[in-house]
């Protein structure tokens, strides 16, 4: 494992879980061997944005039938607006960092808008608080 995964996995309330589950270190393995995918500058925001959207559980079933993957990507709204994003690439970090990327150059890098817009995040503001307090205690600088 990458140092930054591990790092990830230590700074989460589910540490524990994280660390004595095999499926999930499985699971990290893969993160660590596909990491280079994603762009240096947006590792630790894709990651965190992931991690809280699936526990970086590559089988996630998101409750909503349109929403897709380890990052939680709505496949119909986002291969519109971003045709990297397809249905064989959906269920990875590097289409996770092409959403972010996105939606940071739309809301100007303002790290907070970009991530209430890809949680969905109209008026309750946990998720992206849970986002920035993870994201702000990671080794990404």
């Amino acid at each position: 494992m990458t140092p930054f995964v591990t790092s990830l996995a230590s700074s989460t309330t589910t540490s524990t879980r994280l660390t004595s589950n095999h499926s999930t270190r499985s699971t990290l393995f893969v993160l660590s061997r596909t990491y280079g995918s994603v762009p240096r500058h947006l590792r630790a925001l894709t990651a965190t944005v992931c991690f809280t959207e699936s526990d970086l559980d590559y089988d996630v079933i998101h409750p909503s039938s349109d929403t897709y993957g380890i990052c939680g990507i709505k496949l119909a709204i986002w291969s519109q607006e971003i045709p990297q994003i397809t249905r064989t690439n959906v269920n990875t970090l590097y289409a996770g960092s092409l959403v972010i990327n996105f939606l940071l150059q739309k809301h100007h890098n303002n790290i907070a808008l970009a991530i209430k817009e890809f949680k969905g995040s109209t008026t309750n503001k946990k998720p992206v608080h849970k986002v920035l307090s993870i994201y702000h205690n990671l080794p990404h600088k």
